[in-house]
Protein backbone atom coordinates (compact mmCIF):
# COMPACT_ATOMS: atom_id res chain seq x y z
CA UNK A 1 0.00 0.00 0.00
CA UNK A 2 1.62 3.50 -0.98
CA UNK A 3 1.88 6.16 1.64
CA UNK A 4 0.39 9.82 0.81
CA UNK A 5 1.95 12.96 2.45
CA UNK A 6 -0.16 14.63 4.96
CA UNK A 7 0.26 18.20 6.62
CA UNK A 8 -1.93 19.68 9.28
CA UNK A 9 -1.84 23.34 9.36
CA UNK A 10 -3.39 24.92 12.64
CA UNK A 11 -3.81 28.76 13.01
CA UNK A 12 -3.67 30.43 16.26
CA UNK A 13 -4.76 33.49 17.96
CA UNK A 14 -5.16 33.78 21.44
CA UNK A 15 -6.29 30.20 22.35
CA UNK A 16 -3.70 29.82 24.70
CA UNK A 17 -6.08 28.12 27.12
CA UNK A 18 -6.70 24.72 24.76
CA UNK A 19 -3.05 25.02 22.55
CA UNK A 20 -1.90 22.16 24.65
CA UNK A 21 -4.50 20.09 24.67
CA UNK A 22 -5.08 20.93 20.36
CA UNK A 23 -0.98 20.73 19.75
CA UNK A 24 -1.22 17.34 21.52
CA UNK A 25 -3.83 15.79 19.30
CA UNK A 26 -1.61 17.09 15.97
CA UNK A 27 1.58 15.59 16.93
CA UNK A 28 0.02 12.39 18.80
CA UNK A 29 -1.50 10.97 16.06
CA UNK A 30 -1.03 7.00 15.43
CA UNK A 31 -0.26 7.20 11.69
CA UNK A 32 2.18 10.44 12.03
CA UNK A 33 1.46 13.40 10.07
CA UNK A 34 4.24 14.16 8.00
CA UNK A 35 4.51 17.79 8.38
CA UNK A 36 2.82 19.59 11.06
CA UNK A 37 2.40 23.98 10.57
CA UNK A 38 1.08 25.97 13.25
CA UNK A 39 0.51 29.46 12.62
CA UNK A 40 0.46 32.01 15.55
CA UNK A 41 -1.67 34.93 13.92
CA UNK A 42 -0.04 37.59 16.11
CA UNK A 43 -1.38 36.62 19.57
CA UNK A 44 -1.47 38.84 22.49
CA UNK A 45 -1.71 35.77 25.11
CA UNK A 46 1.15 33.23 25.89
CA UNK A 47 0.14 31.53 22.91
CA UNK A 48 3.79 31.33 21.68
CA UNK A 49 5.30 30.05 25.13
CA UNK A 50 3.25 27.25 25.13
CA UNK A 51 3.18 26.37 21.31
CA UNK A 52 6.98 26.56 21.76
CA UNK A 53 7.15 24.44 24.99
CA UNK A 54 4.98 21.69 23.10
CA UNK A 55 7.12 21.46 19.70
CA UNK A 56 10.28 21.04 21.21
CA UNK A 57 11.89 18.14 20.23
CA UNK A 58 9.39 17.89 17.37
CA UNK A 59 11.41 17.98 14.29
CA UNK A 60 8.69 17.52 11.73
CA UNK A 61 6.79 20.64 13.47
CA UNK A 62 7.02 24.49 12.10
CA UNK A 63 5.66 27.55 13.65
CA UNK A 64 5.05 30.27 11.78
CA UNK A 65 5.00 33.63 13.83
CA UNK A 66 2.77 36.82 11.90
CA UNK A 67 3.70 39.86 13.25
CA UNK A 68 0.49 41.25 12.87
CA UNK A 69 -2.47 39.77 12.79
CA UNK A 70 -4.39 38.89 9.46
CA UNK A 71 -7.80 37.15 10.26
CA UNK A 72 -8.27 33.65 10.17
CA UNK A 73 -9.27 33.24 6.42
CA UNK A 74 -5.76 34.72 5.70
CA UNK A 75 -3.95 32.39 8.06
CA UNK A 76 -5.87 29.22 6.53
CA UNK A 77 -4.32 30.47 3.02
CA UNK A 78 -1.15 31.08 3.78
CA UNK A 79 -0.93 27.58 5.48
CA UNK A 80 -1.66 26.36 2.50
CA UNK A 81 0.61 28.42 0.40
CA UNK A 82 3.36 26.39 2.81
CA UNK A 83 2.24 22.97 3.02
CA UNK A 84 5.08 20.46 1.13
CA UNK A 85 1.60 17.48 1.65
CA UNK A 86 -0.45 15.93 -0.74
CA UNK A 87 -3.31 16.15 1.64
CA UNK A 88 -3.37 18.73 4.44
CA UNK A 89 -6.38 18.98 6.92
CA UNK A 90 -6.56 22.21 8.73
CA UNK A 91 -7.90 21.80 12.23
CA UNK A 92 -8.56 24.78 14.50
CA UNK A 93 -6.62 25.62 17.74
CA UNK A 94 -9.44 25.69 20.03
CA UNK A 95 -10.88 22.19 18.48
CA UNK A 96 -8.99 18.46 19.25
CA UNK A 97 -7.94 15.40 17.08
CA UNK A 98 -8.37 12.21 18.10
CA UNK A 99 -5.52 9.53 17.46
CA UNK A 100 -6.82 8.05 15.15
CA UNK A 101 -7.92 10.58 12.55
CA UNK A 102 -5.39 9.99 10.02
CA UNK A 103 -5.24 6.37 10.00
CA UNK A 104 -8.89 6.47 9.75
CA UNK A 105 -9.50 8.45 7.06
CA UNK A 106 -5.87 7.46 4.87
CA UNK A 107 -6.99 4.15 3.26
CA UNK A 108 -10.26 5.88 2.16
CA UNK A 109 -7.94 8.35 0.45
CA UNK A 110 -5.72 5.40 -0.67
CA UNK A 111 -9.05 4.13 -2.30
CA UNK A 112 -9.30 7.04 -4.45
CA UNK A 113 -6.80 9.73 -4.43
CA UNK A 114 -8.54 12.05 -6.91
CA UNK A 115 -11.48 13.11 -4.78
CA UNK A 116 -11.54 16.50 -3.13
CA UNK A 117 -11.64 15.59 0.12
CA UNK A 118 -12.65 13.29 2.91
CA UNK A 119 -14.02 14.01 6.19
CA UNK A 120 -15.12 12.47 9.30
CA UNK A 121 -17.61 13.19 12.50
CA UNK A 122 -16.76 15.22 15.45
CA UNK A 123 -18.18 15.32 19.14
CA UNK A 124 -19.37 19.04 20.07
CA UNK A 125 -17.94 20.04 23.57
CA UNK A 126 -17.83 23.19 25.19
CA UNK A 127 -15.55 25.48 26.88
CA UNK A 128 -15.63 23.10 29.70
CA UNK A 129 -15.03 19.80 28.47
CA UNK A 130 -18.77 19.01 27.95
CA UNK A 131 -19.91 16.56 25.03
CA UNK A 132 -22.97 18.66 24.10
CA UNK A 133 -23.52 16.97 20.34
CA UNK A 134 -22.33 14.81 17.43
CA UNK A 135 -21.64 16.78 13.91
CA UNK A 136 -22.71 16.28 11.10
CA UNK A 137 -26.05 16.23 11.93
CA UNK A 138 -26.98 14.00 8.54
CA UNK A 139 -24.53 10.78 7.84
CA UNK A 140 -23.91 10.49 4.00
CA UNK A 141 -23.66 6.38 4.61
CA UNK A 142 -23.09 4.29 7.65
CA UNK A 143 -19.83 3.18 6.91
CA UNK A 144 -17.13 4.53 4.81
CA UNK A 145 -17.63 5.53 1.31
CA UNK A 146 -16.69 7.54 -1.94
CA UNK A 147 -19.51 9.78 -3.35
CA UNK A 148 -18.78 10.37 -6.79
CA UNK A 149 -19.89 14.41 -8.29
CA UNK A 150 -23.46 12.79 -9.17
CA UNK A 151 -23.94 11.54 -5.44
CA UNK A 152 -22.51 14.73 -3.87
CA UNK A 153 -25.28 16.35 -5.72
CA UNK A 154 -28.36 14.23 -5.02
CA UNK A 155 -27.32 14.17 -1.12
CA UNK A 156 -27.11 18.36 -1.49
CA UNK A 157 -30.45 18.63 -2.92
CA UNK A 158 -32.07 16.51 0.47
CA UNK A 159 -29.90 17.43 3.28
CA UNK A 160 -26.31 19.73 4.02
CA UNK A 161 -23.65 20.19 6.66
CA UNK A 162 -22.59 16.35 5.82
CA UNK A 163 -19.15 17.49 6.00
CA UNK A 164 -17.01 19.70 8.48
CA UNK A 165 -13.51 21.24 8.15
CA UNK A 166 -12.54 20.21 11.65
CA UNK A 167 -11.76 17.00 10.32
CA UNK A 168 -11.08 17.05 6.94
CA UNK A 169 -8.42 16.80 4.76
CA UNK A 170 -8.45 18.39 1.45
CA UNK A 171 -6.44 17.71 -1.69
CA UNK A 172 -3.88 20.46 -1.84
CA UNK A 173 -3.47 20.93 -5.48
CA UNK A 174 -7.53 21.21 -6.07
CA UNK A 175 -8.35 22.81 -3.03
CA UNK A 176 -5.37 25.70 -4.63
CA UNK A 177 -6.93 25.37 -7.59
CA UNK A 178 -10.10 26.56 -6.20
CA UNK A 179 -8.32 29.52 -5.07
CA UNK A 180 -8.24 28.45 -1.24
CA UNK A 181 -10.41 30.28 0.68
CA UNK A 182 -12.11 33.09 -0.18
CA UNK A 183 -12.35 35.66 2.60
CA UNK A 184 -15.98 37.53 1.89
CA UNK A 185 -17.16 34.27 2.84
CA UNK A 186 -16.70 34.40 6.40
CA UNK A 187 -17.13 31.62 8.86
CA UNK A 188 -18.56 29.85 5.63
CA UNK A 189 -15.94 29.88 3.47
CA UNK A 190 -14.66 26.47 4.06
CA UNK A 191 -17.85 24.81 3.81
CA UNK A 192 -18.35 26.45 0.28
CA UNK A 193 -15.49 25.68 -0.81
CA UNK A 194 -15.95 21.46 0.47
CA UNK A 195 -19.52 21.72 -1.60
CA UNK A 196 -18.27 23.09 -5.00
CA UNK A 197 -15.12 20.18 -4.05
CA UNK A 198 -18.04 17.70 -3.85
CA UNK A 199 -19.78 18.57 -6.62
CA UNK A 200 -16.54 19.01 -9.10
CA UNK A 201 -14.39 15.68 -7.63
CA UNK A 202 -16.49 14.27 -5.40
CA UNK A 203 -15.59 13.07 -1.75
CA UNK A 204 -15.14 10.02 0.56
CA UNK A 205 -16.55 10.20 4.19
CA UNK A 206 -16.18 7.88 7.26
CA UNK A 207 -19.14 7.69 10.04
CA UNK A 208 -16.56 7.65 12.82
CA UNK A 209 -15.75 10.63 15.64
CA UNK A 210 -12.35 11.83 15.04
CA UNK A 211 -12.11 14.96 16.82
CA UNK A 212 -13.50 17.27 18.78
CA UNK A 213 -15.14 20.81 17.56
CA UNK A 214 -15.27 23.37 20.20
CA UNK A 215 -18.08 26.00 20.54
CA UNK A 216 -17.74 28.46 23.13
CA UNK A 217 -17.79 32.43 23.49
CA UNK A 218 -14.84 33.36 21.08
CA UNK A 219 -15.37 30.47 18.55
CA UNK A 220 -15.15 31.67 15.29
CA UNK A 221 -18.56 30.08 14.27
CA UNK A 222 -20.51 31.38 17.24
CA UNK A 223 -18.79 35.00 16.75
CA UNK A 224 -20.19 35.17 12.98
CA UNK A 225 -23.66 34.22 14.11
CA UNK A 226 -23.76 36.48 17.16
CA UNK A 227 -22.98 39.58 14.11
CA UNK A 228 -26.52 38.84 12.30
CA UNK A 229 -26.04 42.24 10.13
CA UNK A 230 -22.43 40.48 8.77
CA UNK A 231 -23.77 37.11 8.89
CA UNK A 232 -27.32 38.15 6.59
CA UNK A 233 -24.68 39.78 4.56
CA UNK A 234 -22.51 36.90 4.26
CA UNK A 235 -25.95 34.22 3.41
CA UNK A 236 -26.37 36.69 0.92
CA UNK A 237 -23.14 36.35 -0.86
CA UNK A 238 -23.56 32.63 -0.99
CA UNK A 239 -26.51 33.01 -2.60
CA UNK A 240 -25.11 35.16 -5.38
CA UNK A 241 -21.96 32.70 -5.82
CA UNK A 242 -24.23 30.10 -5.94
CA UNK A 243 -26.68 31.84 -8.80
CA UNK A 244 -23.48 32.57 -10.50
CA UNK A 245 -22.09 28.98 -10.79
CA UNK A 246 -22.54 26.54 -13.76
CA UNK A 247 -26.07 26.07 -14.34
CA UNK A 248 -25.42 22.06 -13.98
CA UNK A 249 -22.90 22.76 -10.60
CA UNK A 250 -25.91 23.02 -7.48
CA UNK A 251 -28.89 21.31 -7.61
CA UNK A 252 -32.36 23.38 -8.57
CA UNK A 253 -33.36 26.05 -6.82
CA UNK A 254 -30.02 25.66 -4.49
CA UNK A 255 -29.19 29.34 -3.26
CA UNK A 256 -32.64 29.62 -1.42
CA UNK A 257 -32.40 26.41 -0.17
CA UNK A 258 -28.67 26.91 1.37
CA UNK A 259 -29.91 30.29 2.25
CA UNK A 260 -32.74 28.81 4.36
CA UNK A 261 -30.27 26.25 5.53
CA UNK A 262 -27.72 28.93 7.20
CA UNK A 263 -30.13 30.72 8.53
CA UNK A 264 -31.42 27.54 10.32
CA UNK A 265 -27.81 26.49 11.30
CA UNK A 266 -27.51 30.04 12.77
CA UNK A 267 -30.72 29.75 14.86
CA UNK A 268 -29.77 26.28 16.48
CA UNK A 269 -26.27 27.26 17.78
CA UNK A 270 -27.88 31.05 18.73
CA UNK A 271 -30.56 28.86 21.06
CA UNK A 272 -28.37 26.81 22.12
CA UNK A 273 -25.28 28.84 23.26
CA UNK A 274 -25.05 30.40 26.40
CA UNK A 275 -26.81 34.03 26.06
CA UNK A 276 -29.93 34.47 27.41
CA UNK A 277 -33.33 32.88 25.63
CA UNK A 278 -34.90 37.10 25.17
CA UNK A 279 -31.27 38.01 23.39
CA UNK A 280 -31.53 34.85 21.50
CA UNK A 281 -34.65 35.10 20.36
CA UNK A 282 -34.14 39.47 19.66
CA UNK A 283 -31.13 37.99 17.22
CA UNK A 284 -33.24 35.02 15.78
CA UNK A 285 -36.09 37.38 14.82
CA UNK A 286 -33.85 39.88 12.82
CA UNK A 287 -32.17 36.62 11.22
CA UNK A 288 -34.95 35.57 10.02
CA UNK A 289 -36.84 39.32 8.95
CA UNK A 290 -39.77 38.28 11.70
CA UNK A 291 -42.60 40.75 12.00
CA UNK A 292 -44.08 41.36 14.72
CA UNK A 293 -46.51 39.00 15.20
CA UNK A 294 -43.93 36.25 14.29
CA UNK A 295 -41.72 37.85 17.16
CA UNK A 296 -44.19 38.38 19.71
CA UNK A 297 -44.95 34.26 19.12
CA UNK A 298 -41.45 33.82 19.60
CA UNK A 299 -40.88 35.37 22.69
CA UNK A 300 -44.10 33.66 23.75
CA UNK A 301 -42.24 30.64 24.03
CA UNK A 302 -40.19 31.74 27.16
CA UNK A 303 -43.31 30.39 28.97
CA UNK A 304 -42.81 26.48 27.84
CA UNK A 305 -39.69 26.34 30.80
CA UNK A 306 -37.20 23.94 29.86
CA UNK A 307 -39.12 23.37 26.28
CA UNK A 308 -38.69 27.21 25.62
CA UNK A 309 -35.47 26.60 23.06
CA UNK A 310 -36.83 23.41 21.89
CA UNK A 311 -40.17 24.57 20.37
CA UNK A 312 -38.85 27.71 18.55
CA UNK A 313 -36.49 25.12 16.79
CA UNK A 314 -39.85 23.41 16.10
CA UNK A 315 -41.40 26.82 14.81
CA UNK A 316 -38.15 27.69 12.61
CA UNK A 317 -37.96 24.31 11.01
CA UNK A 318 -41.34 24.56 9.71
CA UNK A 319 -41.10 28.73 8.88
CA UNK A 320 -38.13 27.74 6.82
CA UNK A 321 -37.92 23.94 5.96
CA UNK A 322 -34.23 23.62 5.90
CA UNK A 323 -33.96 19.89 4.38
CA UNK A 324 -36.77 16.30 4.88
CA UNK A 325 -37.79 16.24 8.34
CA UNK A 326 -38.37 12.57 7.83
CA UNK A 327 -34.55 12.52 7.09
CA UNK A 328 -33.38 14.91 10.31
CA UNK A 329 -36.05 12.40 12.30
CA UNK A 330 -33.97 9.21 11.69
CA UNK A 331 -30.18 10.38 12.14
CA UNK A 332 -29.86 9.47 15.57
CA UNK A 333 -30.91 6.31 14.87
CA UNK A 334 -28.70 6.17 11.16
CA UNK A 335 -25.74 7.43 13.46
CA UNK A 336 -26.29 4.72 16.30
CA UNK A 337 -25.78 1.79 13.54
CA UNK A 338 -22.59 3.36 12.04
CA UNK A 339 -21.39 3.97 15.27
CA UNK A 340 -21.89 0.39 16.05
CA UNK A 341 -20.78 -0.78 12.45
CA UNK A 342 -16.96 1.14 13.56
CA UNK A 343 -17.07 -0.60 17.11
CA UNK A 344 -18.16 -3.88 15.50
CA UNK A 345 -14.95 -3.70 13.04
CA UNK A 346 -12.72 -2.31 15.47
CA UNK A 347 -12.46 -5.63 17.73
CA UNK A 348 -12.07 -7.76 14.12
Amino acid sequence: MSKICITLAMPNYNHAVFLKKSVSGLINQRRAADEILILDDASTDNSIEIIEEAIDNEPNVRLIKLKENKGVIHALNRLLEEASGDWIGFPAADDFLFPQFLNTVEPLILQSTKVGFVSACVEIWDENDKKTGVRPIFYPSLSPKIFSPREAKKLLRESDNHFLGQVTLYRKDALRKLGGFDEKFGSGTDGLALRRLALTMGFGFVPQRCGIWRLHGSNYSLTSAFNIPKYKKSIEQHKTHVDGAPSDMFPDNYSDLIARRMKFGAARLLLNGEMSFASAIDKVAVLIDAGYFETEVLKAFSFAGSQKRALVLMWLFLRLWPFSPFRFAIQPLRRRIAERRGSLANTK
